[in-house]
């Protein structure tokens, strides 16, 4: 039973960290973190991020391929929005 609590504080530990990161504009923080985390995971972090430059962050810090795992685990209109901020940044 002690193992899983410790995964739980983990996983939070990782969901702060990303957090933190994303709203701090930290993009190599990001990329370095995502690559410990499912994507599933990652696509939770992803929606709860409060500011549009957050989640561009979120998403700039990301390589292609887990991108796309990450928006098969949004909304619809989420991943609309999405392409959006990455039209933006280019």
């Amino acid at each position: 039973m002690l193992g899983s609590m410790a995964d739980v504080e983990e996983i939070q530990a990782q969901f702060t960290a990303l957090t933190t990161a994303a709203e701090a504009g930290d993009a190599a923080t990001i990329s370095k973190l995502a690559e410990r985390v499912h994507a599933a995971d990652l696509a939770k972090v992803y929606q709860d991020l409060d500011s549009e430059e957050a989640r561009r962050t979120f998403v700039a810090a990301l390589d292609t391929e887990t991108l796309a795992s990450v928006m098969r685990d949004v909304p619809a209109e989420m991943v609309e929005d999405t392409l959006g901020l990455l039209d933006q940044k280019e």
